[in-house]
């Protein structure tokens, strides 16, 4: 292998796609949630929504960043990622305040949930940049 990855697997590399896929799963999961019964002692009225587009969220703050060791070039991705996590959380603010009718405030904290997980978006990002400069430095003294 070549250091490629193969073609099947080329479009995740895309951060617009990544994004899109994780705003496609808020909506069937919170859909798919909304249908279900809950009991209403354990959690606020609509938190699960929230708590589901959380768990999206989170998961495109690890999956982004792994993606990241796979780029040869960092410099175009980064602003990329950024823009498509900033307009997934909107993406996701928008469709859980549609569904729920309530704002993020109004279901417990998750409005501080939502600012830990922007900062680990920007630590993993800095963790992978940095762990990528040292394997090319790496490589480089090894030629």
């Amino acid at each position: 292998m070549n250091g490629q990855p193969p073609e099947q697997m080329k479009w995740i590399l895309r951060p617009v796609i990544q994004a899109g896929g994780v705003g496609i799963l808020i909506v069937l999961l919170t859909l798919v949630d909304k249908v279900m019964p809950h009991n209403t002692e354990l959690l606020k009225p609509g938190a699960s929504t929230w708590i589901m587009a959380s768990g999206l969220v989170l998961f495109f703050v690890i999956l982004n960043p792994i993606v990241t060791l796979r780029m040869k070039s960092v410099s175009r991705y980064f602003p990329t990622s950024i823009v498509c996590y900033i307009g997934l959380l909107i993406f996701g603010y928008a469709w859980c305040y549609l569904i729920t009718g309530k704002h993020i405030d109004d279901t417990g904290s998750f409005r501080w949930i939502w600012i830990v997980l922007t900062i680990a978006f920007l630590v993993f990002h800095l963790i992978a940049r940095a762990m990528r400069r040292i394997v090319d430095i790496a490589m480089r003294l090894d030629r």
